[in-house]
């Protein structure tokens, strides 16, 4: 066994653990996304039922701007929606398009990993009895890259998604002003 290992192993181990709590934060700020593409979807309902209750002049034009408006509000928003739910999800087998070849399964530290690689539960603890320092260290090594990836892919998608959050703003905002413009004609 190779005791200087020791302090890289446990270097790992905390990158490992701070990655959990980005994750974590990362989820927090996924959901606070999703509540507010509920309230722009919330706001366009309201003013298309304002629109279509209310004793407006149905002009064609603002009929028009108005539906468009929505419609690109709804369309936006549902764009949003599914940027950000890749940030809580794992829609897609991720393995090989994100983390690339030459990656080792992660025993131990990926679920997934482990139950592909050991079976049952005889092969598990027989494993993890002979697991030795360099074999954990490079457990841990590959975990971090794949979170690492992971991360960074879910980064981006939190970004997309608040990306089309704003377009469907100002398309809302758009469909608001047609509204406002086409009852004081």
């Amino acid at each position: 066994m190779n005791t200087s290992l020791g302090p890289r192993l446990d270097s790992a181990r905390w990158h490992l653990s701070r990655y959990d709590e980005l994750q974590a934060n990362l989820a927090s700020r996924a959901a606070t996304l999703l509540s507010a593409d509920a309230l722009i979807l919330g706001a366009a309902a309201i003013l298309v039922g304002q629109y279509f209750g209310g004793s407006f002049d149905k002009t064609s034009v603002t009929t028009t701007l108005v539906a468009a408006g929505a419609a690109s509000t709804l369309l936006v928003v549902a764009v949003s929606i599914s940027a950000t739910a890749r940030v809580l999800l794992a829609l897609r087998p991720w393995r090989k398009k994100r983390i690339g070849q030459g990656v080792p399964r992660t025993v131990f530290y990926l679920h997934n990993d482990t139950l592909a690689v050991l079976g049952d539960y005889d092969a598990f603890s027989s494993r993890f009895k002979t697991l030795s320092v360099d074999d954990e260290l490079e457990g841990a090594l590959a975990a971090l890259w794949i979170r690492t990836k992971n991360y960074q892919t879910r980064v981006r998608s939190l970004r997309v998604g608040l990306y089309f959050l704003f377009v469907s703003m100002v398309c809302l905002s758009l469909s608001a002003v047609s509204l406002l413009a086409g009852s004081s004609l």
